[in-house]
């Protein structure tokens, strides 16, 4: 199991460096609501996610309905190095 920490959208490079430290096997990321006044609004997740898991996003898709998926680590780094600017 990894830790799941959650991090406010406003917050960038905190984010950047979690999203970073997820693809190396680090905490799985949930980035939620931007915070307002210094406070950011805490989602209802679990403390701990599959060892699998790097990201946890919440959508409302098209259904409208707010729900989350876990996102494998595996797939968003093979995403990454097909991305990755070729030299």
């Amino acid at each position: 199991m990894r830790n799941l920490i959650q991090i406010p959208a406003n917050k960038t490079f905190e984010v950047l460096l979690a999203l970073n430290q997820a693809l190396e096997g680090g905490d799985a990321v949930f980035v939620g609501k931007p915070e307002v006044n210094g406070i950011a609004e805490v989602e209802d997740l679990p403390k701990e996610v599959s060892d699998e898991t790097a990201v946890v996003i919440k959508s409302s898709g098209s259904t409208g309905t707010p729900k989350r998926s876990a996102t494998k680590q595996r797939l968003l780094s093979s995403q990454a190095v097909r991305l990755a600017p070729q030299s």
